[in-house]
């Protein structure tokens, strides 16, 4: 059975600025700095438009035109397309959830 992290490496997103954004995300997952209940948690807040940051990773979606900033240890920063990034998310917790039976 894979693990949250394992589906979230396989499923990248085909949009370029999403899939940047995703590659922190990744790296989030894989140092332990957020888990898929704190996703979970982010996906509930970009959807009400409200940030949420974890352990020095960022999702800040107070950006003209529709943008998201992810950024990590606030050394490394990404903007992309906040609706486009939320699509993503909500696809591999619902394709996780699937998976594992919640």
């Amino acid at each position: 059975m894979k693990t949250f992290d394992e589906l979230a490496q396989e499923l990248k997103p085909a949009d370029p600025d999403v899939s940047a954004a995703w590659e922190l995300v990744l790296i989030g997952l894989q140092i332990r700095m957020i888990s898929e209940r704190e996703l979970q948690d982010t996906l509930d807040g970009l959807k009400q438009n409200v940030g949420k940051g974890f352990n020095e990773i960022d999702f800040d979606p107070h950006f003209p035109d529709g943008e998201l900033r992810v950024s990590l240890l606030d050394y490394e920063e990404v903007f992309c397309s906040k609706k486009r990034f939320i699509e993503h998310l909500q696809m591999v917790l619902e394709r996780y959830k699937e998976y594992s039976g919640q």
